[in-house]
């Protein structure tokens, strides 16, 4: 993974430790949104796999409810040509630039099978989406949650699922 887009910018970032009763000790990266919006990456000692949680916030004075929410573009580069490159979703195979998929998406070298792949761990809000897709020459996964009419009360944040 190269870079990321965040939608609505990045305000301030800090790394920490962090110590979760039952995972254990991770490293976090805080990442906070000029709208209020929490981003944290987390990576466990005792686990390969990074964790990705989001915090909506409403800095308003009536409550918001929120349709979806577009979580990020994460980039990645396998070494390869773009239209090498395939993926496996919830809507079957296909390219670098694919439909959909609900849960989880899979994109990978055919002939080494290195690879990414992207789950959503939780569906307490709401239904999460990934979408592979190629944009201005770069590789993505979009990271995409459904939540229906999920209400954030003024001055609260709420979490939206885990990646």
């Amino acid at each position: 993974m190269r870079g990321s887009g965040l939608p609505g910018g990045l305000w301030w970032a800090r790394l920490a430790t962090t110590d979760d009763p039952i995972r254990g000790k991770a490293q976090q990266l805080t990442l906070s949104h000029p709208d209020g919006w929490i981003t944290q990456i987390r990576l466990y000692s005792n686990d390969p796999f990074v964790r990705i949680q989001t915090l909506a916030s409403n800095r308003g004075r009536e409550p918001v409810t929120l349709p979806k929410a577009q979580l990020f573009d994460l980039q990645y580069d396998l070494g390869i040509a773009t239209q090498d490159i395939r993926s496996l979703g919830t809507g079957g195979l296909g390219g670098a630039d694919a439909e959909g998929s609900y849960t989880f998406a899979a994109v990978a070298d055919p002939s080494t099978r290195r690879g990414v792949v992207c789950g959503w761990l939780t569906h307490q809000q709401g239904v999460g989406v990934f979408f592979p897709k190629v944009t201005d020459d770069r590789n993505l996964i979009g990271a995409q949650v459904d939540l229906g009419q999920y209400r954030i009360a003024p001055g609260q944040k709420r979490p939206i699922e885990t990646m």
